[in-house]
């Protein structure tokens, strides 16, 4: 289990990941990448390959400890575009708990004819590359995006250039205000 949970706000305890409309079910979006950085550890442990270690490794100062921090960052993470109201209002009973515990959730943008050009991967692509460069100050893009691509990428095919320019235009849909 990760010991970071123990720092997580009250309104992130509400983001959710998965819902099963038949049952009204639902997964929150911490479980969702818990579960998902306790499988990339067990992966990178018992099961990946020494020459794909090796390769990433080749590209990190650390070598292969770095290389396993950073795998296993990447797979607690790639979801995190779900944290977005493009994602939330998808379901309005789970968007008004996130909304009701302080997070900024417009039920108009259910409707919104634009909501479906910001698919939660390209969004937490975009929240990656922005964090890197507004927290960690990474001035370059280049390197910002080898990172945040993986996140883009997680379901098999990477955001193009027009995907992301188009997805940033929406700055309520990533939940940016300004």
């Amino acid at each position: 289990m990760n010991d970071g949970l123990d720092g997580l706000s009250e309104p992130a305890w509400t983001v959710w990941a998965k819902h099963q409309r038949s049952t009204d079910l639902s997964l929150p979006l911490w479980r969702h990448l818990d579960d998902s950085t306790a499988v990339a550890e067990w992966l990178w442990d018992e099961w990946l390959p020494a020459l794909v270690k090796e390769a990433i490794a080749r590209c990190l100062p650390g070598g292969e400890d770095d290389a396993r921090i950073l795998f296993v960052w990447l797979a607690g993470i790639h979801d995190v575009g779900k944290a977005t109201p493009a994602f939330a209002v998808q379901v309005p009973s789970l968007a008004d708990r996130m909304h009701d515990h302080g997070l900024l959730i417009d039920h108009d943008l259910r409707r919104h004819p634009d909501r479906r050009l910001v698919p939660h991967a390209t969004a937490g692509q975009i929240l990656v590359e922005d964090w890197l460069k507004e927290v960690h100050g990474w001035r370059h893009q280049e390197p910002r995006r080898q990172i945040a691509v993986v996140v883009g990428g997680h379901h098999g095919v990477p955001p193009e250039e027009g995907d992301l320019v188009t997805a940033r235009a929406h700055k309520s849909l990533l939940g940016h205000s300004s």
